[in-house]
């Protein structure tokens, strides 16, 4: 009869135990970590370069007329480029301490378009309008785009003059005369074999 005994309350325990691990505690919850919201990749800006062949000779133009006054040791603003085509009608500045003058320069790198009167008239009332105090003040923006090599403290020096004290010019350059309408010839007044003046701005005819 012990025995007996013994065998059931063996088995009793043994079921008791399987049903136990049946009913098993909830479990605990991972520990999870907040996932960081991930940032938009931001695209590349695209490269700079300019397909456009009538856009790059446009530029190339620009550098040359700059470069013709960094020779002469005046500081050049190459506002074009700074700002693009937010530069209100002015591509390159042209600062001369010694004579004390500031040249707003536009310039035309056209090879089929005609130029009428209407358009001079334009590029005439741009450079009017452009402000002496509209030239940045960026000296290094300015020094990134110069050809001869110039430090920040030459350029701030030229920047920091008393502008009021230097005459304006106006002058706008152009890389060949044969686009120039004939009927504007009467508008102009030849000053040399290749300057013309309409009003106060001079035109230069200056091939590259």
């Amino acid at each position: 009869m012990e025995l007996l005994g013994f065998i059931i309350s063996f088995l009793i325990l043994f079921l008791l135990a399987r049903d136990e691990k049946k009913v098993t505690p909830r479990e605990k919850p991972l520990d999870k970590k907040p996932i960081p919201k991930r940032e938009p990749t931001p695209t590349p800006k695209a490269e700079t370069l300019e397909t456009d062949p009538l856009k790059i000779k446009g530029d190339l133009y620009e550098k040359f007329i700059g470069q013709s006054f960094e020779e002469k040791g005046e500081l050049v603003i190459y506002n074009g480029f700074i700002y693009g085509y937010a530069d209100k009608g002015v591509d390159v500045i042209s600062i001369c301490v010694k004579r004390k003058t500031i040249n707003l320069i536009q310039c035309k790198h056209w090879s089929y378009k005609k130029m009428f009167i209407e358009n001079i008239e334009e590029i005439y009332q741009k450079l009017s309008y452009f402000g002496v105090e509209e030239i940045t003040n960026d000296s290094r923006a300015i020094k990134k785009y110069l050809q001869k090599k110039r430090n920040l403290a030459e350029i701030e020096e030229v920047l920091t003059k008393d502008k009021a004290k230097f005459s304006v010019r106006k002058t706008l350059y152009m890389s060949s005369d044969k686009v120039i309408d004939l009927d504007i010839g009467s508008q102009l007044k030849l000053i040399k074999k290749n300057i013309f003046k309409y009003k106060d701005m001079k035109i230069v005819i200056m091939e590259i």
